[in-house]
């Protein structure tokens, strides 16, 4: 499989009609407009347009960087205008199932929500539910599956009635004074390029531990010729009948996931990045520290919570 580099980033002009400045998609775009590396995919109007607002047509393959919720048109349309993707349909859907290609020791299975209610559950007080496509994840009991719990019953149908969801046994996550200890990191060409814990604004570093065993699994995963070789992987450290272990919490497209400030896309050896990177940063974030130092946190203040805080986690 030939080296990949990103030299084009496209993003989705529908992704910024509501969105924070705070937000690492728009710090990224930001970002690619400075490297000149930017385009926009607008898909109602099925045109791209370059960083100026003029129509352009990218004469490499481009890097999408979208949401989940406009991930597959963005795709569909870049195709019908003839524009090539890094990340392509087929391989998130691979990235989506990577437990068929890396068995973790807790076992994943993949049913349809509709067959929820239905089928044998794991051996395990409360279940983990993840929406396939990622839409959210759900910690729940065991019992209020069993006996169709009415909020449960009307969260299923509301949020995945005919979505793909993955489930498995909840095992916690180990925490210490920074939050859970999981971090994400970015994988290029099979090789691990950057580590962040799940913070948007702190200054911190990547346990060794977690970053060697992100390490050996992505060594493993490189050995599979079929598995891409561009994602972001999420390990955390498990707790589970009294032992401590490492492993992979899931792992996502390069197109969709949220980057964390030690996380870097723009990792080109050619990019001139005419600053000194001191902090440990991702290059986009340093780039926003510079122009806005109070959204970023140098020394931590105990007691006060940092953790990224996902919107579509649930517990019922």
């Amino acid at each position: 499989m030939p080296l990949v580099y990103i030299d084009m980033f496209c993003f989705v002009k529908e992704d910024f009609e509501d969105i924070a400045h705070d937000n690492s998609l728009y710090i990224q775009a930001e970002f690619s407009k400075a490297l000149n590396n930017f385009c926009l995919l607008d898909l109602k109007k099925q045109k791209i347009f370059d960083k100026n607002g003029n129509v352009f047509f990218p004469n490499m393959s481009v890097m999408l960087r979208t949401t989940c919720t406009n991930v597959e048109k963005a795709l569909y349309t870049l195709h019908l205008l003839g524009v090539l993707t890094i990340e392509k349909s087929n391989d998130i859907d691979k990235i989506e199932s990577w437990f068929r290609f890396y068995q973790p020791k807790r076992t994943i299975n993949e049913i349809s929500a509709k067959s929820i209610f239905d089928i044998k559950l794991p051996d395990s007080e409360k279940i983990f539910i993840k929406s396939k496509k990622k839409g959210f994840t759900l910690i729940t009991e065991k019992e209020k599956i069993i006996n169709k719990n009415n909020e449960l019953v009307n969260f299923i149908e509301e949020k995945c009635k005919d979505d793909e969801l993955l489930i498995s046994k909840f095992v916690k996550i180990k925490r210490d004074s920074l939050g859970t200890k999981e971090s994400r990191h970015i994988v290029l060409n099979g090789k691990l390029v950057n580590s962040s814990r799940y913070f948007y604004c702190l200054r911190h570093n990547v346990p060794i531990s977690q970053i060697k065993a992100a390490n050996i699994i992505i060594d493993k995963l490189s050995t599979i010729v079929d598995f891409p070789k561009n994602y972001a992987l999420d390990i955390g450290e498990f707790v589970e009948d009294g032992n401590k272990y490492i492993d992979v919490v899931e792992i996502n497209p390069l197109s969709t996931s949220i980057c964390y400030v030690n996380n870097s896309i723009f990792e080109n050896s050619d990019y001139d990045f005419k600053y000194n990177n001191i902090y440990g940063f991702g290059n986009e974030f340093f780039y926003d520290f510079l122009a806005n130092p109070g959204n970023y946190v140098l020394d931590r203040t105990f007691g006060v919570n940092y953790e990224y805080i996902n919107e579509n986690r649930f517990e019922i």
